[in-house]
């Protein structure tokens, strides 16, 4: 049966209080499973927004103290690992510090699930080994954010196939970042539901009430109706997946009912017909027999009739045989 994914959303950056609360209670009503943000920004541009830092952390705080929505956010240092892990549900590690694997392992010595996301060209096993710096594959989440390619049309290239495999020769969840990914909203819905087709354990998407006033990657955020109708969309496949398989299955047993019912309706029609002969021998007094079919095959039960038929025949021939002399 198809899991439940685990959808995890929020802004790309942390803004101000008030800006993520309001988005954390929008995200809470519409059944979303953890709330993201980001505090601790790495950009490409220095000029980029960085984030707010420890005050984007406590506002984070305040927001899983209003929803009860546990958070995800990425730690970039050794000093914010020790400072933020028991606060944080589970700790982000970005594409760029995947390699960093003196962080990695720092956080084999906490309990607490890492989303590991994919470095930006890595190969399958780069990225494997990377998680094993962390030293414990449960709590070790891996995280496909799509890669480099030679085509700069979308901002990276989702790697659809890096699901299945990482089901196929690991004991990882695999999530999925269709918003890095693609850099572009319009993908985040059918890239979603191929992440979800392909065997995804969980989405990370990026979600903004208004999003073109976003301070962080705006062109990739959704609004919360747009992911609405995501989750929809999803909750849809995983039903359909269900009722498809619940039909495998009646289908099939509903095969071996019919093929008890021939099978018992023949031996049924055996047994009568066997007992009907024994009857008129019986009366003809030329033999008596008991037949007790309770504990014989069908195959049996054939053997032994067509051997008792055989001796009828048998001796009937035999009796035309007397008289005739």
């Amino acid at each position: 049966m198809m899991k439940k994914v685990t959808i995890i959303a929020g802004p790309c950056a942390v803004e101000s209080e008030e800006q993520i609360v309001r988005i954390a209670i929008k995200l809470k009503q519409i059944g979303v499973d953890y709330l993201r943000g980001g505090a601790f920004k790495p950009r490409t541009n220095p000029d980029s927004f960085q984030g707010l830092g420890d005050l984007g952390i406590d506002y984070l705080l305040k927001a899983k103290e209003i929803t009860g929505l546990p958070i995800v956010t990425e730690l970039m240092t050794i000093e914010q690992v020790r400072k933020y892990a028991d606060k944080i549900d589970i700790i982000q590690i970005g594409s760029r510090n995947m390699y960093n694997y003196e962080l990695l392992k720092e956080l084999s010595h906490y309990s607490k699930p890492v989303l590991l996301k994919r470095g930006l060209s890595a190969t399958y096993n780069e990225w494997i080994n990377a998680a094993k710096y962390i030293n414990n594959e449960d709590k070790v989440i891996l995280c496909e954010r799509g890669i480099r390619s030679f085509d700069t049309t979308t901002r990276n290239v989702l790697d659809i196939q890096a699901v299945p495999y990482i089901k196929n020769n690991t004991k990882h969840k695999i999530f999925v970042d269709p918003s890095h990914a693609s850099g572009n909203r319009y993908m985040i819905e059918p890239m979603s539901l191929a992440s979800v087709v392909a065997g995804c354990d969980g989405l990370i998407i990026e979600v903004h009430d208004k999003p073109d006033e976003s301070l962080c990657d705006k062109n990739q955020a959704i609004n919360v109706e747009t992911l609405q109708t995501i989750i929809d969309k999803v909750k849809k496949l995983q039903e359909d997946e269900i009722r498809k398989r619940n039909m495998t299955r009646n289908h099939i047993l509903k095969g071996i009912w019919l093929e008890e019912t021939i099978i018992n309706s023949q031996r049924r029609v055996l047994e009568t017909f066997a007992e009907n002969i024994i009857g008129k021998l019986s009366d003809n007094n030329i033999v008596t027999k008991t037949l007790d079919t309770t504990n014989i095959s069908d195959q049996e039960l054939l053997a032994y009739f067509l051997d008792f038929a055989n001796s009828i025949v048998l001796s009937n021939d035999k009796t035309k045989g007397g008289h005739k002399k």
